[in-house]
């Protein structure tokens, strides 16, 4: 590969003697151009020993002002530099056609060398690669990166934030922040790519009605294909999507019929059971369940107008009917969604936690307050998307997994710290708009927020 097409030719910056296979520090030269270097930028540095082709990526997280005398005290000069510090995030071979691992540096790079700005198109390609180098199955976009890269003439592009749908649906998730953080917000963003993008059934527990809209597109969805930002033949919400509802008149009212011209291919609204909710209703609802998760499909199990108790039966029933399910071969393998996983009885949780992996049974849970989850549970948690949070114990708990507290408090609304064991490193991402139209009851929580 063409190490012109990997960055920027002219260099803005040169390495001091403070290196480490880890980090290094360097100053910020003059440019000539109009490029510029910001705390979160992605930066290039010749490999020490393989040269410029083998690169070296690093991350900027933090600049500051230096200040330079030179001369005696009598006669001294003073010079106001920058000096701007790189955290590595490793290296790769430009000379192996298609897969391009990023490797961890064994040797400090060299004093005195020139740092420069990669490409946008670059640090795309890279950052839709797994860990072993290979390019994403199907990549699926939750949002933006806070870094912006250089994409020629002088210009700059927010660079996006993709992961990919087979590490995601290889893992369990957890979504936590406090209330109001946008917690389903982000999980209907992963349903609503996953599903576009794969034949993974999708199975939500639904307590609030904030799901059932996913099938139809949005107003700000509209407006990306009437800007042209996004082509409604490439994104047409084609997968079908079924509603099992207590109150099937309450959601066949909050769904929109004229409001968008990309509507949901299907949607099917059904009852969750008849009559009374007893023992004849949970076998209704297990035996549904059995034969209702398709490929291609979003399936919402909506609770309103159930008690709190009632609910808690409920969701338990469905659990256990498509783990049992599963374990059949009844069911293709699926990603349950949980909502308030802090609520939920936790016996099959625990048992999807640490079996669910092998048996192609995933979750992503939402918390508020993750340390209430049973511990069996939340230590299988593989990869973690962290909103703000302000509860000392939780605190404490991301604490141990090395994400800064302060920085978790300071986080406003669609603002996530994204980390795990498919992360090159903590990555701050700023989560998408929803394409899927927000629904009436999601609208009514964020009010209430």
């Amino acid at each position: 590969m063409d190490i012109n097409a990997v960055r920027a030719k002219e260099h803005l910056g040169i390495t001091t003697s403070e290196t480490t296979v880890d980090q290094f520090h360097f100053f910020v030269t003059p440019l000539m151009s109009q490029m510029r270097v910001e705390t979160g930028a992605y930066v290039l540095v010749d490999h020490p020993v393989l040269g410029d082709a083998c690169p070296v990526l690093a991350r900027v997280t933090e600049m500051k002002n230096y200040e330079e005398v030179v001369g005696t005290t009598l006669g001294e000069n003073k010079s106001i530099r920058i000096m701007a510090l790189g955290e590595t995030i490793g290296y790769l071979d430009l000379r192996q056609p298609g897969i391009r691992p990023l490797r961890k540096l064994s040797v400090p790079l060299n004093p005195g060398s020139k740092v420069y700005l990669p490409y946008f198109d670059f640090l795309e390609d890279l950052f839709s690669r797994s860990l072993d180098g290979t390019p994403f199955t199907h990549s699926l976009h939750v949002g933006q990166l806070e870094s912006y890269a250089h994409s020629g003439k002088n210009t700059f592009r927010q660079l996006n934030f993709y992961v990919d749908a087979e590490d995601f649906m290889d893992q369990h998730v957890l979504v936590a922040a406090i209330t109001g953080a946008g917690k389903t917000h982000t999980a209907a963003v992963l349903v609503e790519e996953l599903a576009h993008k794969t034949p993974y059934p999708v199975v939500i527990l639904d307590s609030y009605g904030e799901y059932t809209t996913l099938g139809y597109a949005g107003s700000r969805f509209d407006q990306l294909v009437t800007d042209g930002t996004v082509s409604s033949e490439a994104y047409p919400f084609g997968f079908q999507v079924v509603v099992y509802a207590h109150d099937v008149e309450r959601v066949k009212a909050e769904v929109p019929t004229a409001e968008s011209p990309h509507l949901a291919a299907s949607l099917s609204i059904q009852p969750l059971f008849t009559g009374a909710y007893d023992e004849n209703a949970e076998q209704e609802i297990e035996a549904s369940l059995r034969t209702g998760v398709r490929a291609s499909q979003i399936t919402v199990l909506d609770a309103r107008g159930l008690t709190g108790e009632e609910r808690q039966h409920f969701f338990s029933s469905c659990v256990k009917a498509l783990w049992d399910s599963r374990v059949d071969q009844r069911i293709p393998p699926f990603l349950l969604v949980v909502d308030e996983a802090e609520a939920m009885e936790g016996s099959w949780l625990a048992r999807i936690a640490s079996e669910g992996r092998k048996r192609g049974c995933m979750m992503c849970l939402l918390s508020q307050h993750p340390t209430q989850i049973a511990g069996r549970v939340l230590s299988q948690m593989s990869t973690h998307v962290v909103g703000r949070l302000t509860d000392a114990r939780d605190l404490e708990y991301f604490s141990q997994l090395f994400i800064d507290p302060r920085t978790l408090v300071a986080l406003r609304r669609g603002e996530w710290i994204v980390t795990g064991v498919t992360q090159r490193h903590q990555t701050k991402v700023l989560v998408r708009d929803r394409y899927s139209h927000q629904g009436s009851a999601t609208k009514a929580k964020a009010n209430r927020v």
